[in-house]
Order: C-alpha cells, then structure tokens, then sequence
C-alpha cells in the first residue's frame, strides 16, 4: 500500500506542476487536520483563500495527531495540523491553547477558576485517544515520573 500512495502521490506532483507550467492558479491542497481545526479554523482559512484563488480545491483528511504526522511523512497531504511534540516534522506554533476540565456544575471543584493535576487524579477521567502522540498523558506522565 505505501508503494501505491507514493505513485498516487508523485501523478497529483506531476499533474500540478503540469498546471503551474501552463500558468494555471488552480490545483489541490491536501490538508491534514483534527475535528476542531476543521470546524473552527479551516473554514475561515479556506474562503479567505477562495477569494485570491478561486480555483484551487480542498481536500482534507480528518485523523488524530499520529495519523497526520504519517500522512505528511508519505506525502498523502500536502501539509497537517500537529501538536508540538512532533520532533521529525518542521513545524509552525499557530496558537499555545490551555488545557481545561470538563465537569458536572454540581463537582466540588466546578468552581475552580484553577485545578492541579492532582486534584483531577482523585476522580475518574476520560481521556481521548490522540495516537502515539497524546499531550494531555504526556503532561501526566511528566508531572508525576
């Protein structure tokens, strides 16, 4: 399957070169994002875009931070969202974003304005499935080695 993607890979190459030699300001992007980059950031991104570049099309490949740093890697996607513990990638911060809990109203500590980590460890947690490269255990990992 990798070698098929690599020749599907070099045939959009070629297919877009083709159009830049023609002088054509149109071809595909593929990105590679996560559920809340594709509802809140890449739509904006994209009809700003649109406007300078009305014929470039969008493809976008919806996964969790392991599966966008291969796709980049094999060249499924032209580019990716990825959190910063990405090491064999070039990367571009966009934006540091704060770790926040989500609580029932009525938990003794809905009212924090702050909570330790240790707080948090008193009750159970769910903990959403990120890949190999999962941020929040991580943290918890680094804070209680």
């Amino acid at each position: 399957m990798p070698y098929i993607r690599k020749i599907c890979h070099s045939h959009r190459e070629l297919t877009e070169k083709h159009k830049v030699v023609e002088g054509l300001q149109s071809g595909l992007i593929r990105i590679g994002t996560f559920s809340s980059v594709t509802c809140h950031r890449i739509p904006g991104l994209i009809k700003d875009f649109k406007e300078l570049y009305p014929t470039v099309h969008f493809e976008l490949q919806q996964g969790n931070y392991t599966e966008i740093s291969n796709w980049i890697k094999e060249g499924s996607v032209d580019f990716g969202f990825v959190n910063s513990n990405v090491t064999d990638l070039t990367t571009i911060p966009l934006q540091e974003d704060q770790m926040v809990a989500v609580m029932p109203v009525d938990h003794p500590l809905a009212s924090s304005t702050k909570v330790s980590l240790e707080d948090l460890l008193k009750d159970p947690y769910i903990l959403l499935d990120a890949g190999v490269i999962n941020e929040p255990l991580l943290i918890f990992k680094a804070v209680f080695a």
